[in-house]
């Protein structure tokens, strides 16, 4: 079980970085990429945090504020490490 989070979430990493591009954000704790590759904005990694969004996002700076303020959100609530855990404790 261990073998296979560790697979599947190491792929969705590198699918992610995969033709990212970086989006300059002021006041962002967090860098944030754009990527096509990722069905949803979502905070990865878990050392180096990072906020993909999907270009549909960046496009719409309300709708972007929006989502960035909500992968906030999961970076101030340390959900990366209760991911870890959880992942963890399944296995």
């Amino acid at each position: 079980m261990a073998v296979w989070f560790l697979t599947v979430n190491l792929s969705f990493f590198s699918r992610a970085r995969k033709g990212a591009r970086f989006l300059e954000m002021q006041g962002c704790p967090v860098p944030v990429y754009v990527s096509a590759a990722v069905p949803s904005p979502c905070l990865l990694g878990l050392v180096n945090q990072r906020i993909y969004v999907i270009p549909a996002c960046a496009e719409d700076p309300a709708r972007l504020r929006h989502v960035l303020s909500h992968e906030e959100a999961h970076y101030v609530h340390k959900d990366h490490i209760w991911s870890l855990l959880r992942c963890l404790a399944l296995a």
